[in-house]
């Protein structure tokens, strides 16, 4: 069982005052030293989970808030070295062969180890000894309870949780990677990313069907079973999603939220709180987009609101022998009016299973004129001067006609003279 939370304000092993940071988790600091070296597990309840309609406790999804708001840092002191966290998963679990794994940024710290109870590898994850914070923290659980929740081969798959002063989840080891792994040899064939996101998307969409919109889908965030375009993908790292079974938003207003260069228009645009199935959608499709070209539809270098006036180059363009079929799909899903993309994941799912069956996609590029209109809508300056353009043309067509109209009949002689000159 892990650490109960203390109510009153004092340690809940020897009753020492706590500090208010503190005592949101019950324990004084040298208790909290203490319990780093063990602790028990709590297997969270996936049915009670997905009835769950509590708020979590601060904003455990915003990345950057507003600045006129102020974070509130944990103040509690993290196991001293990192060596104590593999003894404690030996000792508390069993487990053998613990060894930390590499990690690209983020707030998780990674092991992989082998668990001979159940003859299978696993991966633990940690919150960074240099990243803990409350709001992280507040990330974490919601990344567990995101994984507890949903149930799909195509989602990584949560085994247990363990609470205590130092919480870590265990769960699957998907030993293939990442997509972004994958990609490292060079861009994929058309089908083969076409049934990899396909896939990916089925298991999007049974997230979506637990109230959990993912706000963070990159390659970096499919795991494939093995190295291979054979692979089975799994959805991983919930630590930004949106709980839509929340009594209270979860997300400020004005949070941003997401990685550069593929994070959808609204979340470019500071409205995280405003995210739903499409946001994912649009996830999905520059994930495809960089399957089958090799690097985001945006630059990720670019300020996130860049993307709100970017017109998108088509991924045929940067890959001319891609399918026009293919390439309809991912300019359908990466619209930048959520009404215009594809309305649920398993939507963009199917069209992608029409186009590896050979079959016509639903997806067709929208009309010139509709997507001059979107675009000026976006942009004041465009749309004047779309407006002065289209008053321009529709003056010089009138004019034209009437001066046509002035324009005297020939007579009949003028007209012999016009054909026997001919």
């Amino acid at each position: 069982m892990g650490v109960a939370v203390s109510s009153s304000g004092s340690c809940v092993r020897c009753a020492k005052e706590l500090t208010a940071p503190a005592a949101n988790l019950g324990l004084c600091h040298e208790c909290l030293l203490s319990t780093g070296a063990d602790g028990g597990t709590l297997n969270i309840n996936v049915d009670a989970e997905r009835t769950r309609t509590a708020a979590v406790q601060g904003d455990a999804a915003t990345v950057t808030r507003d600045p006129r708001e102020t974070l509130v840092y944990d103040d509690r002191p993290s196991p001293p070295v990192t060596s104590a966290r593999a003894a404690k998963l030996a000792s508390a679990h069993g487990f053998i062969d613990v060894i930390r794994m590499p990690t690209a940024g983020g707030m998780g710290e990674l092991y992989r180890a082998y668990d001979p109870a159940t003859a299978r590898a696993v991966v633990i994850k940690f919150v960074r000894l240099d990243t803990r914070s409350i709001p992280n923290l507040g990330r974490f659980l919601t990344e567990a309870r995101s994984l507890a929740r949903v149930q799909h081969e195509n989602v990584a798959r949560l085994f247990s949780f363990v609470e205590g002063g130092d919480p870590y989840f265990i769960m699957e080891d998907v030993a293939g990677g990442s997509l972004t792994d994958l990609l490292e040899a060079g861009p994929l064939t058309g089908p083969d990313a076409a049934r990899l996101i396909a896939a990916a998307a089925r298991g999007v969409t049974a997230a979506h069907r637990e109230g959990v919109i993912h706000r963070d889908l990159k390659p970096g965030n499919i795991l494939l079973s093995v190295k291979s375009v054979e692979a089975t993908p799994k959805v991983a790292d919930f630590g930004i999603a949106k709980d839509l079974d929340a009594v209270e938003p979860q997300t400020n207003t004005y949070a941003l939220i997401g990685t550069p260069g593929y994070m959808s228009p609204e979340q470019a645009d500071w409205r995280a709180s405003e995210c739903d199935a499409r946001s994912d959608v649009w996830g999905l499709a520059a994930t495809l987009y960089c399957c089958v070209t090799g690097s985001p539809p945006f630059d990720r270098h670019l300020r996130p609101e860049a993307i709100l006036k970017q017109p998108l180059i088509p991924a045929i363009v940067r890959r001319p022998d891609l399918s026009p079929e293919l390439n309809a799909v991912i300019c359908k899903g990466l619209e930048k009016e959520p009404s215009d993309r594809y309305q649920t994941a398993d939507a963009i799912a199917d069209d992608l299973g029409r186009f590896l069956a050979g079959l016509p996609v639903l997806a067709r590029p929208r009309a010139w004129p509709l997507r001059l209109w979107r675009r000026a809508q976006r942009i004041p300056k465009v749309a004047a001067v779309s407006i002065l353009v289209a008053l321009f043309a529709i003056v010089a067509l009138g004019a034209m006609m009437i001066a046509d109209r002035k324009r005297p009949e020939p007579t009949a002689e003028q007209k012999v003279e016009k054909l026997m000159g001919s």
